[in-house]
């Protein structure tokens, strides 16, 4: 199994996540499940705009470092900048997990660095896969929702339910 997280805090939010998910349909990327919407406070860089925020599993044949060129093509397509770290964003795409493997190199790091003190990451992730357990940490999507302070998990909000979201997915 493969799960990538999304977010995004700039323009048409929800378009720009919706626009990223059809653009993975032009790379040979199936998408199996996808989580409810959530709208989240920044994380790290606090001083901006609000996130929407959602997990995917997806399906795709190649390598984690493809996978990862692929996500950064379609982010920079959607008009990502790296300029500032945790900075704001049209468009993000994170390998959270990957088939269970452990990378750890300079470009990627797979599972995602952080991932456990993150609700924005967790709750969506333990809505399409709660008994997943996370290589590196041993425990469960569910288990370390569980870990987390109320506060940060109270702070995040239903934006809209997987049911609702996304509409119709297209490469356009």
């Amino acid at each position: 199994m493969i799960f990538i997280g999304l977010g995004s805090n700039v323009g048409e939010r929800m378009n720009n996540l919706t626009k990223g998910l059809g653009l993975m349909l032009q790379y040979d990327i199936a998408i199996n499940k996808v989580s409810s919407l959530y709208e989240t406070p920044a994380w790290g860089n606090t001083q901006q705009n609000d996130f929407l925020n959602a997990v995917i599993e997806i399906s795709f044949p190649g390598t984690g470092l493809e996978l990862l060129s692929i996500l950064q093509e379609i982010e920079k397509s959607l008009g990502r900048t790296r300029e500032v770290k945790w900075g704001p964003r049209t468009l993000d795409l994170d390998i959270l997990s990957f088939r269970n493997e452990i990378t750890h190199s300079e470009i990627l790091q797979i599972p995602h660095p952080l991932l456990q003190e993150r609700a924005f990451v967790l709750l969506p992730w333990r809505e399409i896969a709660p008994e997943y357990i996370v290589p590196c940490i041993g425990k469960s999507t569910h288990n370390l929702m569980q870990q987390l302070p109320i506060a940060d998990i109270e702070r995040i909000q239903v934006f809209q339910s997987g049911t609702g979201w996304p509409q119709s997915i297209s490469n356009e």
